[in-house]
């Protein structure tokens, strides 16, 4: 869709109309296909306009509040090639999505659109050291028509039978409209907005993208869980180090640290400076209270931290709501 606002709010064009890549024809193309991984090549090519009218800068240079603009959409077309990697991995839960495209078009916003068909008042979606609920409705005092959200690494929408959970790396926009999740790919747009006019012509972002994001099902309230816990991992690349033949004591299967508590997300694992200690982070995903045990070797932590890594007297098995937990071990 067009967009004639700024870098602070999306504004459609009054007359403007979604631009669909079902609307065009496409092609298919299988990549992988075996006992491990399965992997298509999803080829849209659009046309859509390359920018706002002509009457968007004479707005823009005026300070016309973005609520009463009139700009429209160019009538010239350019061709948008959209190439999306969608693939599927034996001992994975999610289909992953890899899109790319060689943004040449201006004064628009570029979504990918997920139908649930689940009918919901309340979404979830993940903010700083907490799982945030929000209405899927805006109140009557909203004058913007559009409802964009910020997200962190997921969103999810579920009733009382099923769900799914949209996870993203570096995607942080998104908007619920019915029973869709809509996920921000670019918002191009042509200045800051604020007092005055500041133009932002990288704001634009012309050129070349690769945007990752992924889908799961899930049927419980468990598995919803778990769904948020990958969310998280799919922004962690697995590390390994090939290392040279020596003795060790080592067994072949091993967890470094056990955690018993589905709730709690680790969010840092580090060694403390000034001592190197041992300092694990986390917090509760949800509202309520829950247990919490950790173990290193079969010990328990040494001590509970504050944020400032300082000792504080509570060592109590449990999880408030939304509580952020820092152990020493």
């Amino acid at each position: 869709v067009g967009d004639i606002g700024n870098e602070y709010v999306f504004k459609q064009p009054s007359e403007d109309q979604a631009i669909l890549s079902t609307q065009f024809p496409f092609e298919v193309i299988v990549a992988e296909d075996n006992g491990l991984e399965a992997k298509i090549i999803l080829k849209n090519k659009m046309l859509i306009p390359e920018s706002a009218n002509k009457l968007l800068k004479e707005e823009q240079e005026k300070i016309v509040d973005f609520r009463y603009r009139k700009a429209q959409r160019s009538e010239k077309k350019v061709s948008y090639i959209i190439e999306t990697e969608i693939s599927i991995s034996k001992n994975s839960k999610n289909i992953h999505f890899s899109t790319k495209v060689n943004n040449v078009a201006k004064d628009h916003r570029l979504r990918v659109v997920f139908p649930t068909n689940i009918i919901s008042e309340t979404h979830e979606a993940d903010s700083i050291f907490e799982t945030v609920i929000r209405p899927n409705k805006v109140s009557n005092y909203w004058q913007n028509p559009t409802n964009p959200q910020h997200q962190q690494s997921f969103v999810n929408i579920h009733d009382n039978e099923h769900g799914v959970t949209i996870s993203n790396i570096g995607l942080n926009e998104y908007e619920v409209v019915d029973d869709k999740i809509c996920l921000t790919l670019l918002r191009c747009v042509g200045e800051m907005g604020d007092w005055g006019y500041f133009p932002t012509p990288d704001a634009q972002c012309i050129g070349e993208h690769v945007f990752n994001y992924a889908f799961e099902l899930h049927a419980n309230e468990l598995d919803r869980i778990k769904s948020y816990h990958r969310a998280h991992q799919l922004g962690v690349p697995f590390i390994a180090k090939q290392t040279d033949i020596h003795e060790g004591r080592l067994q072949t299967s091993h967890t470094f640290i056990k955690i018993r508590g589905l709730m709690f997300e680790p969010t840092a694992l580090k060694r403390r400076s000034k001592d190197n200690a041992l300092i694990l982070r986390g917090y509760n995903l949800g509202n309520q209270e829950v247990g919490l045990e950790i173990f290193k070797d079969g010990k328990v932590p040494k001590q509970t931290l504050n944020l400032l890594e300082e000792p504080i007297d509570d060592n109590k098995k449990h999880l408030k709501a939304y509580e952020i937990r820092t152990v020493e071990i």
